[in-house]
């Protein structure tokens, strides 16, 4: 079992992807800045247009987004799902 798929059996269990840490980082922020596709799209799969609108625009300490953090790390698929 790895990270992702232990990320994945917490969010089908209910797990909130929007917790922050003490950066303000939610676990779908960290997603995001690592390349895990399969989370980022399980996420996305479960959350209403409304909130991921909401939840997209908050910014960890370093001011960036979850977007901004992908397109930073060059991971285009990520960005490309985000979009």
């Amino acid at each position: 079992t790895t990270s992702v798929d232990l990320a994945l059996m917490l969010l089908e269990a209910g797990a909130s992807p929007w917790i922050v840490n003490s950066h303000l980082e939610s676990s779908f922020y960290l997603a995001c800045y690592n390349g895990c596709l399969n989370f980022v799209l399980a996420v996305l799969r479960q959350t209403s247009h409304q909130q991921l609108k909401s939840e997209l625009s908050a910014r960890s300490d370093d001011g960036l987004t979850a977007l901004g953090v992908a397109q930073l790390r060059g991971h285009s698929s990520v960005v490309q799902a985000l979009q």
